[in-house]
């Protein structure tokens, strides 16, 4: 509950904060800040986990419980913490969320049974390697095409790639430091502060470029499209950097 909690309220608070401040007079990039901290990391916080050492079992039940809860509040927190910026649909919101979220599933879930129906599980787990790769290159042509819009302003105004990258980092900063103290308080163990860590910083890049490019302005994209980099980076160096710390003192 305390890592959902900081997953969505209080990084959603963190990210209004930020775009309010540091992003005021650029409201397309306030707005994909909004979206960084309204719409956390689900199947990812899994990776992460498992790579930090931490208890991937709770791990499991967080991502699987926040990818139902997404639909619900994400929309929500989008709406309240977004339309000072600009207008927004929530029922179109809260509907492209569920069409990304549900459909994948189900499709993949049809496509599995399928495969090992007709060509049995050690084809399907074989296959199954290639599948990332083809979710990464959807990623990076959305990516490519949304930057390429806006590519003569960013030349002419590269500060903005600045911007991004400072809101970024001051939020993945103030959400660590809340997350540390908040496991402190708690008297986690190590397996379990971890998960409030990385599920308090890191946040779903897919979910988000989707509605981004489908709902909003090329220049909220490219805000995002920086993330992932800024992203990978910061939690590496939490896990490798703060995890041995972190193992001996909690």
């Amino acid at each position: 509950i305390s890592t959902l909690f900081l997953a969505f309220i209080v990084a959603s608070a963190t990210a209004f904060l930020i775009s309010r401040t540091l992003l005021a007079h650029e409201p397309d990039l306030a707005l994909a800040m909004v979206l960084v901290g309204s719409i956390p990391c689900s199947n990812m916080l899994i990776g992460w986990t498992g790579i930090a050492d931490a208890s991937v079992e709770d791990a499991i039940v967080i991502a699987v419980a926040g990818l139902f809860l997404l639909p619900i509040l994400s929309p929500i927190l989008v709406r309240i913490n977004g339309n000072a910026i600009i207008p927004i649909p929530t029922l179109r919101l809260a509907g492209n969320l569920l069409l990304y979220i549900v459909i994948p599933l189900v499709l993949g879930y049809i496509t599995r049974k399928r495969i090992v129906a007709a060509r049995g599980k050690p084809y399907f787990m074989e296959l199954k390697k290639v599948f990332p790769g083809i979710s990464a290159t959807g990623i990076l042509i959305i990516i490519f095409f949304s930057v390429a819009k806006v590519a003569r302003i960013i030349l002419h105004k590269p500060v903005l790639f600045l911007m991004v990258a400072a809101a970024l980092f001051i939020y993945y900063l103030i959400q660590l430091t809340i997350a540390i103290i908040a496991a402190r308080i708690l008297r986690l163990p190590y397996e379990q502060g971890m998960i409030l860590l990385l599920g308090a910083t890191a946040s779903s890049q897919a979910i988000s470029l989707a509605i981004a490019a489908t709902m909003f302005s090329s220049l909220t994209v490219f805000a995002l499209s920086f993330k992932p980099l800024l992203q990978v980076f910061f939690i590496l160096g939490v896990i490798y950097g703060l995890g041995p710390w972190l193992k001996r003192f909690w």
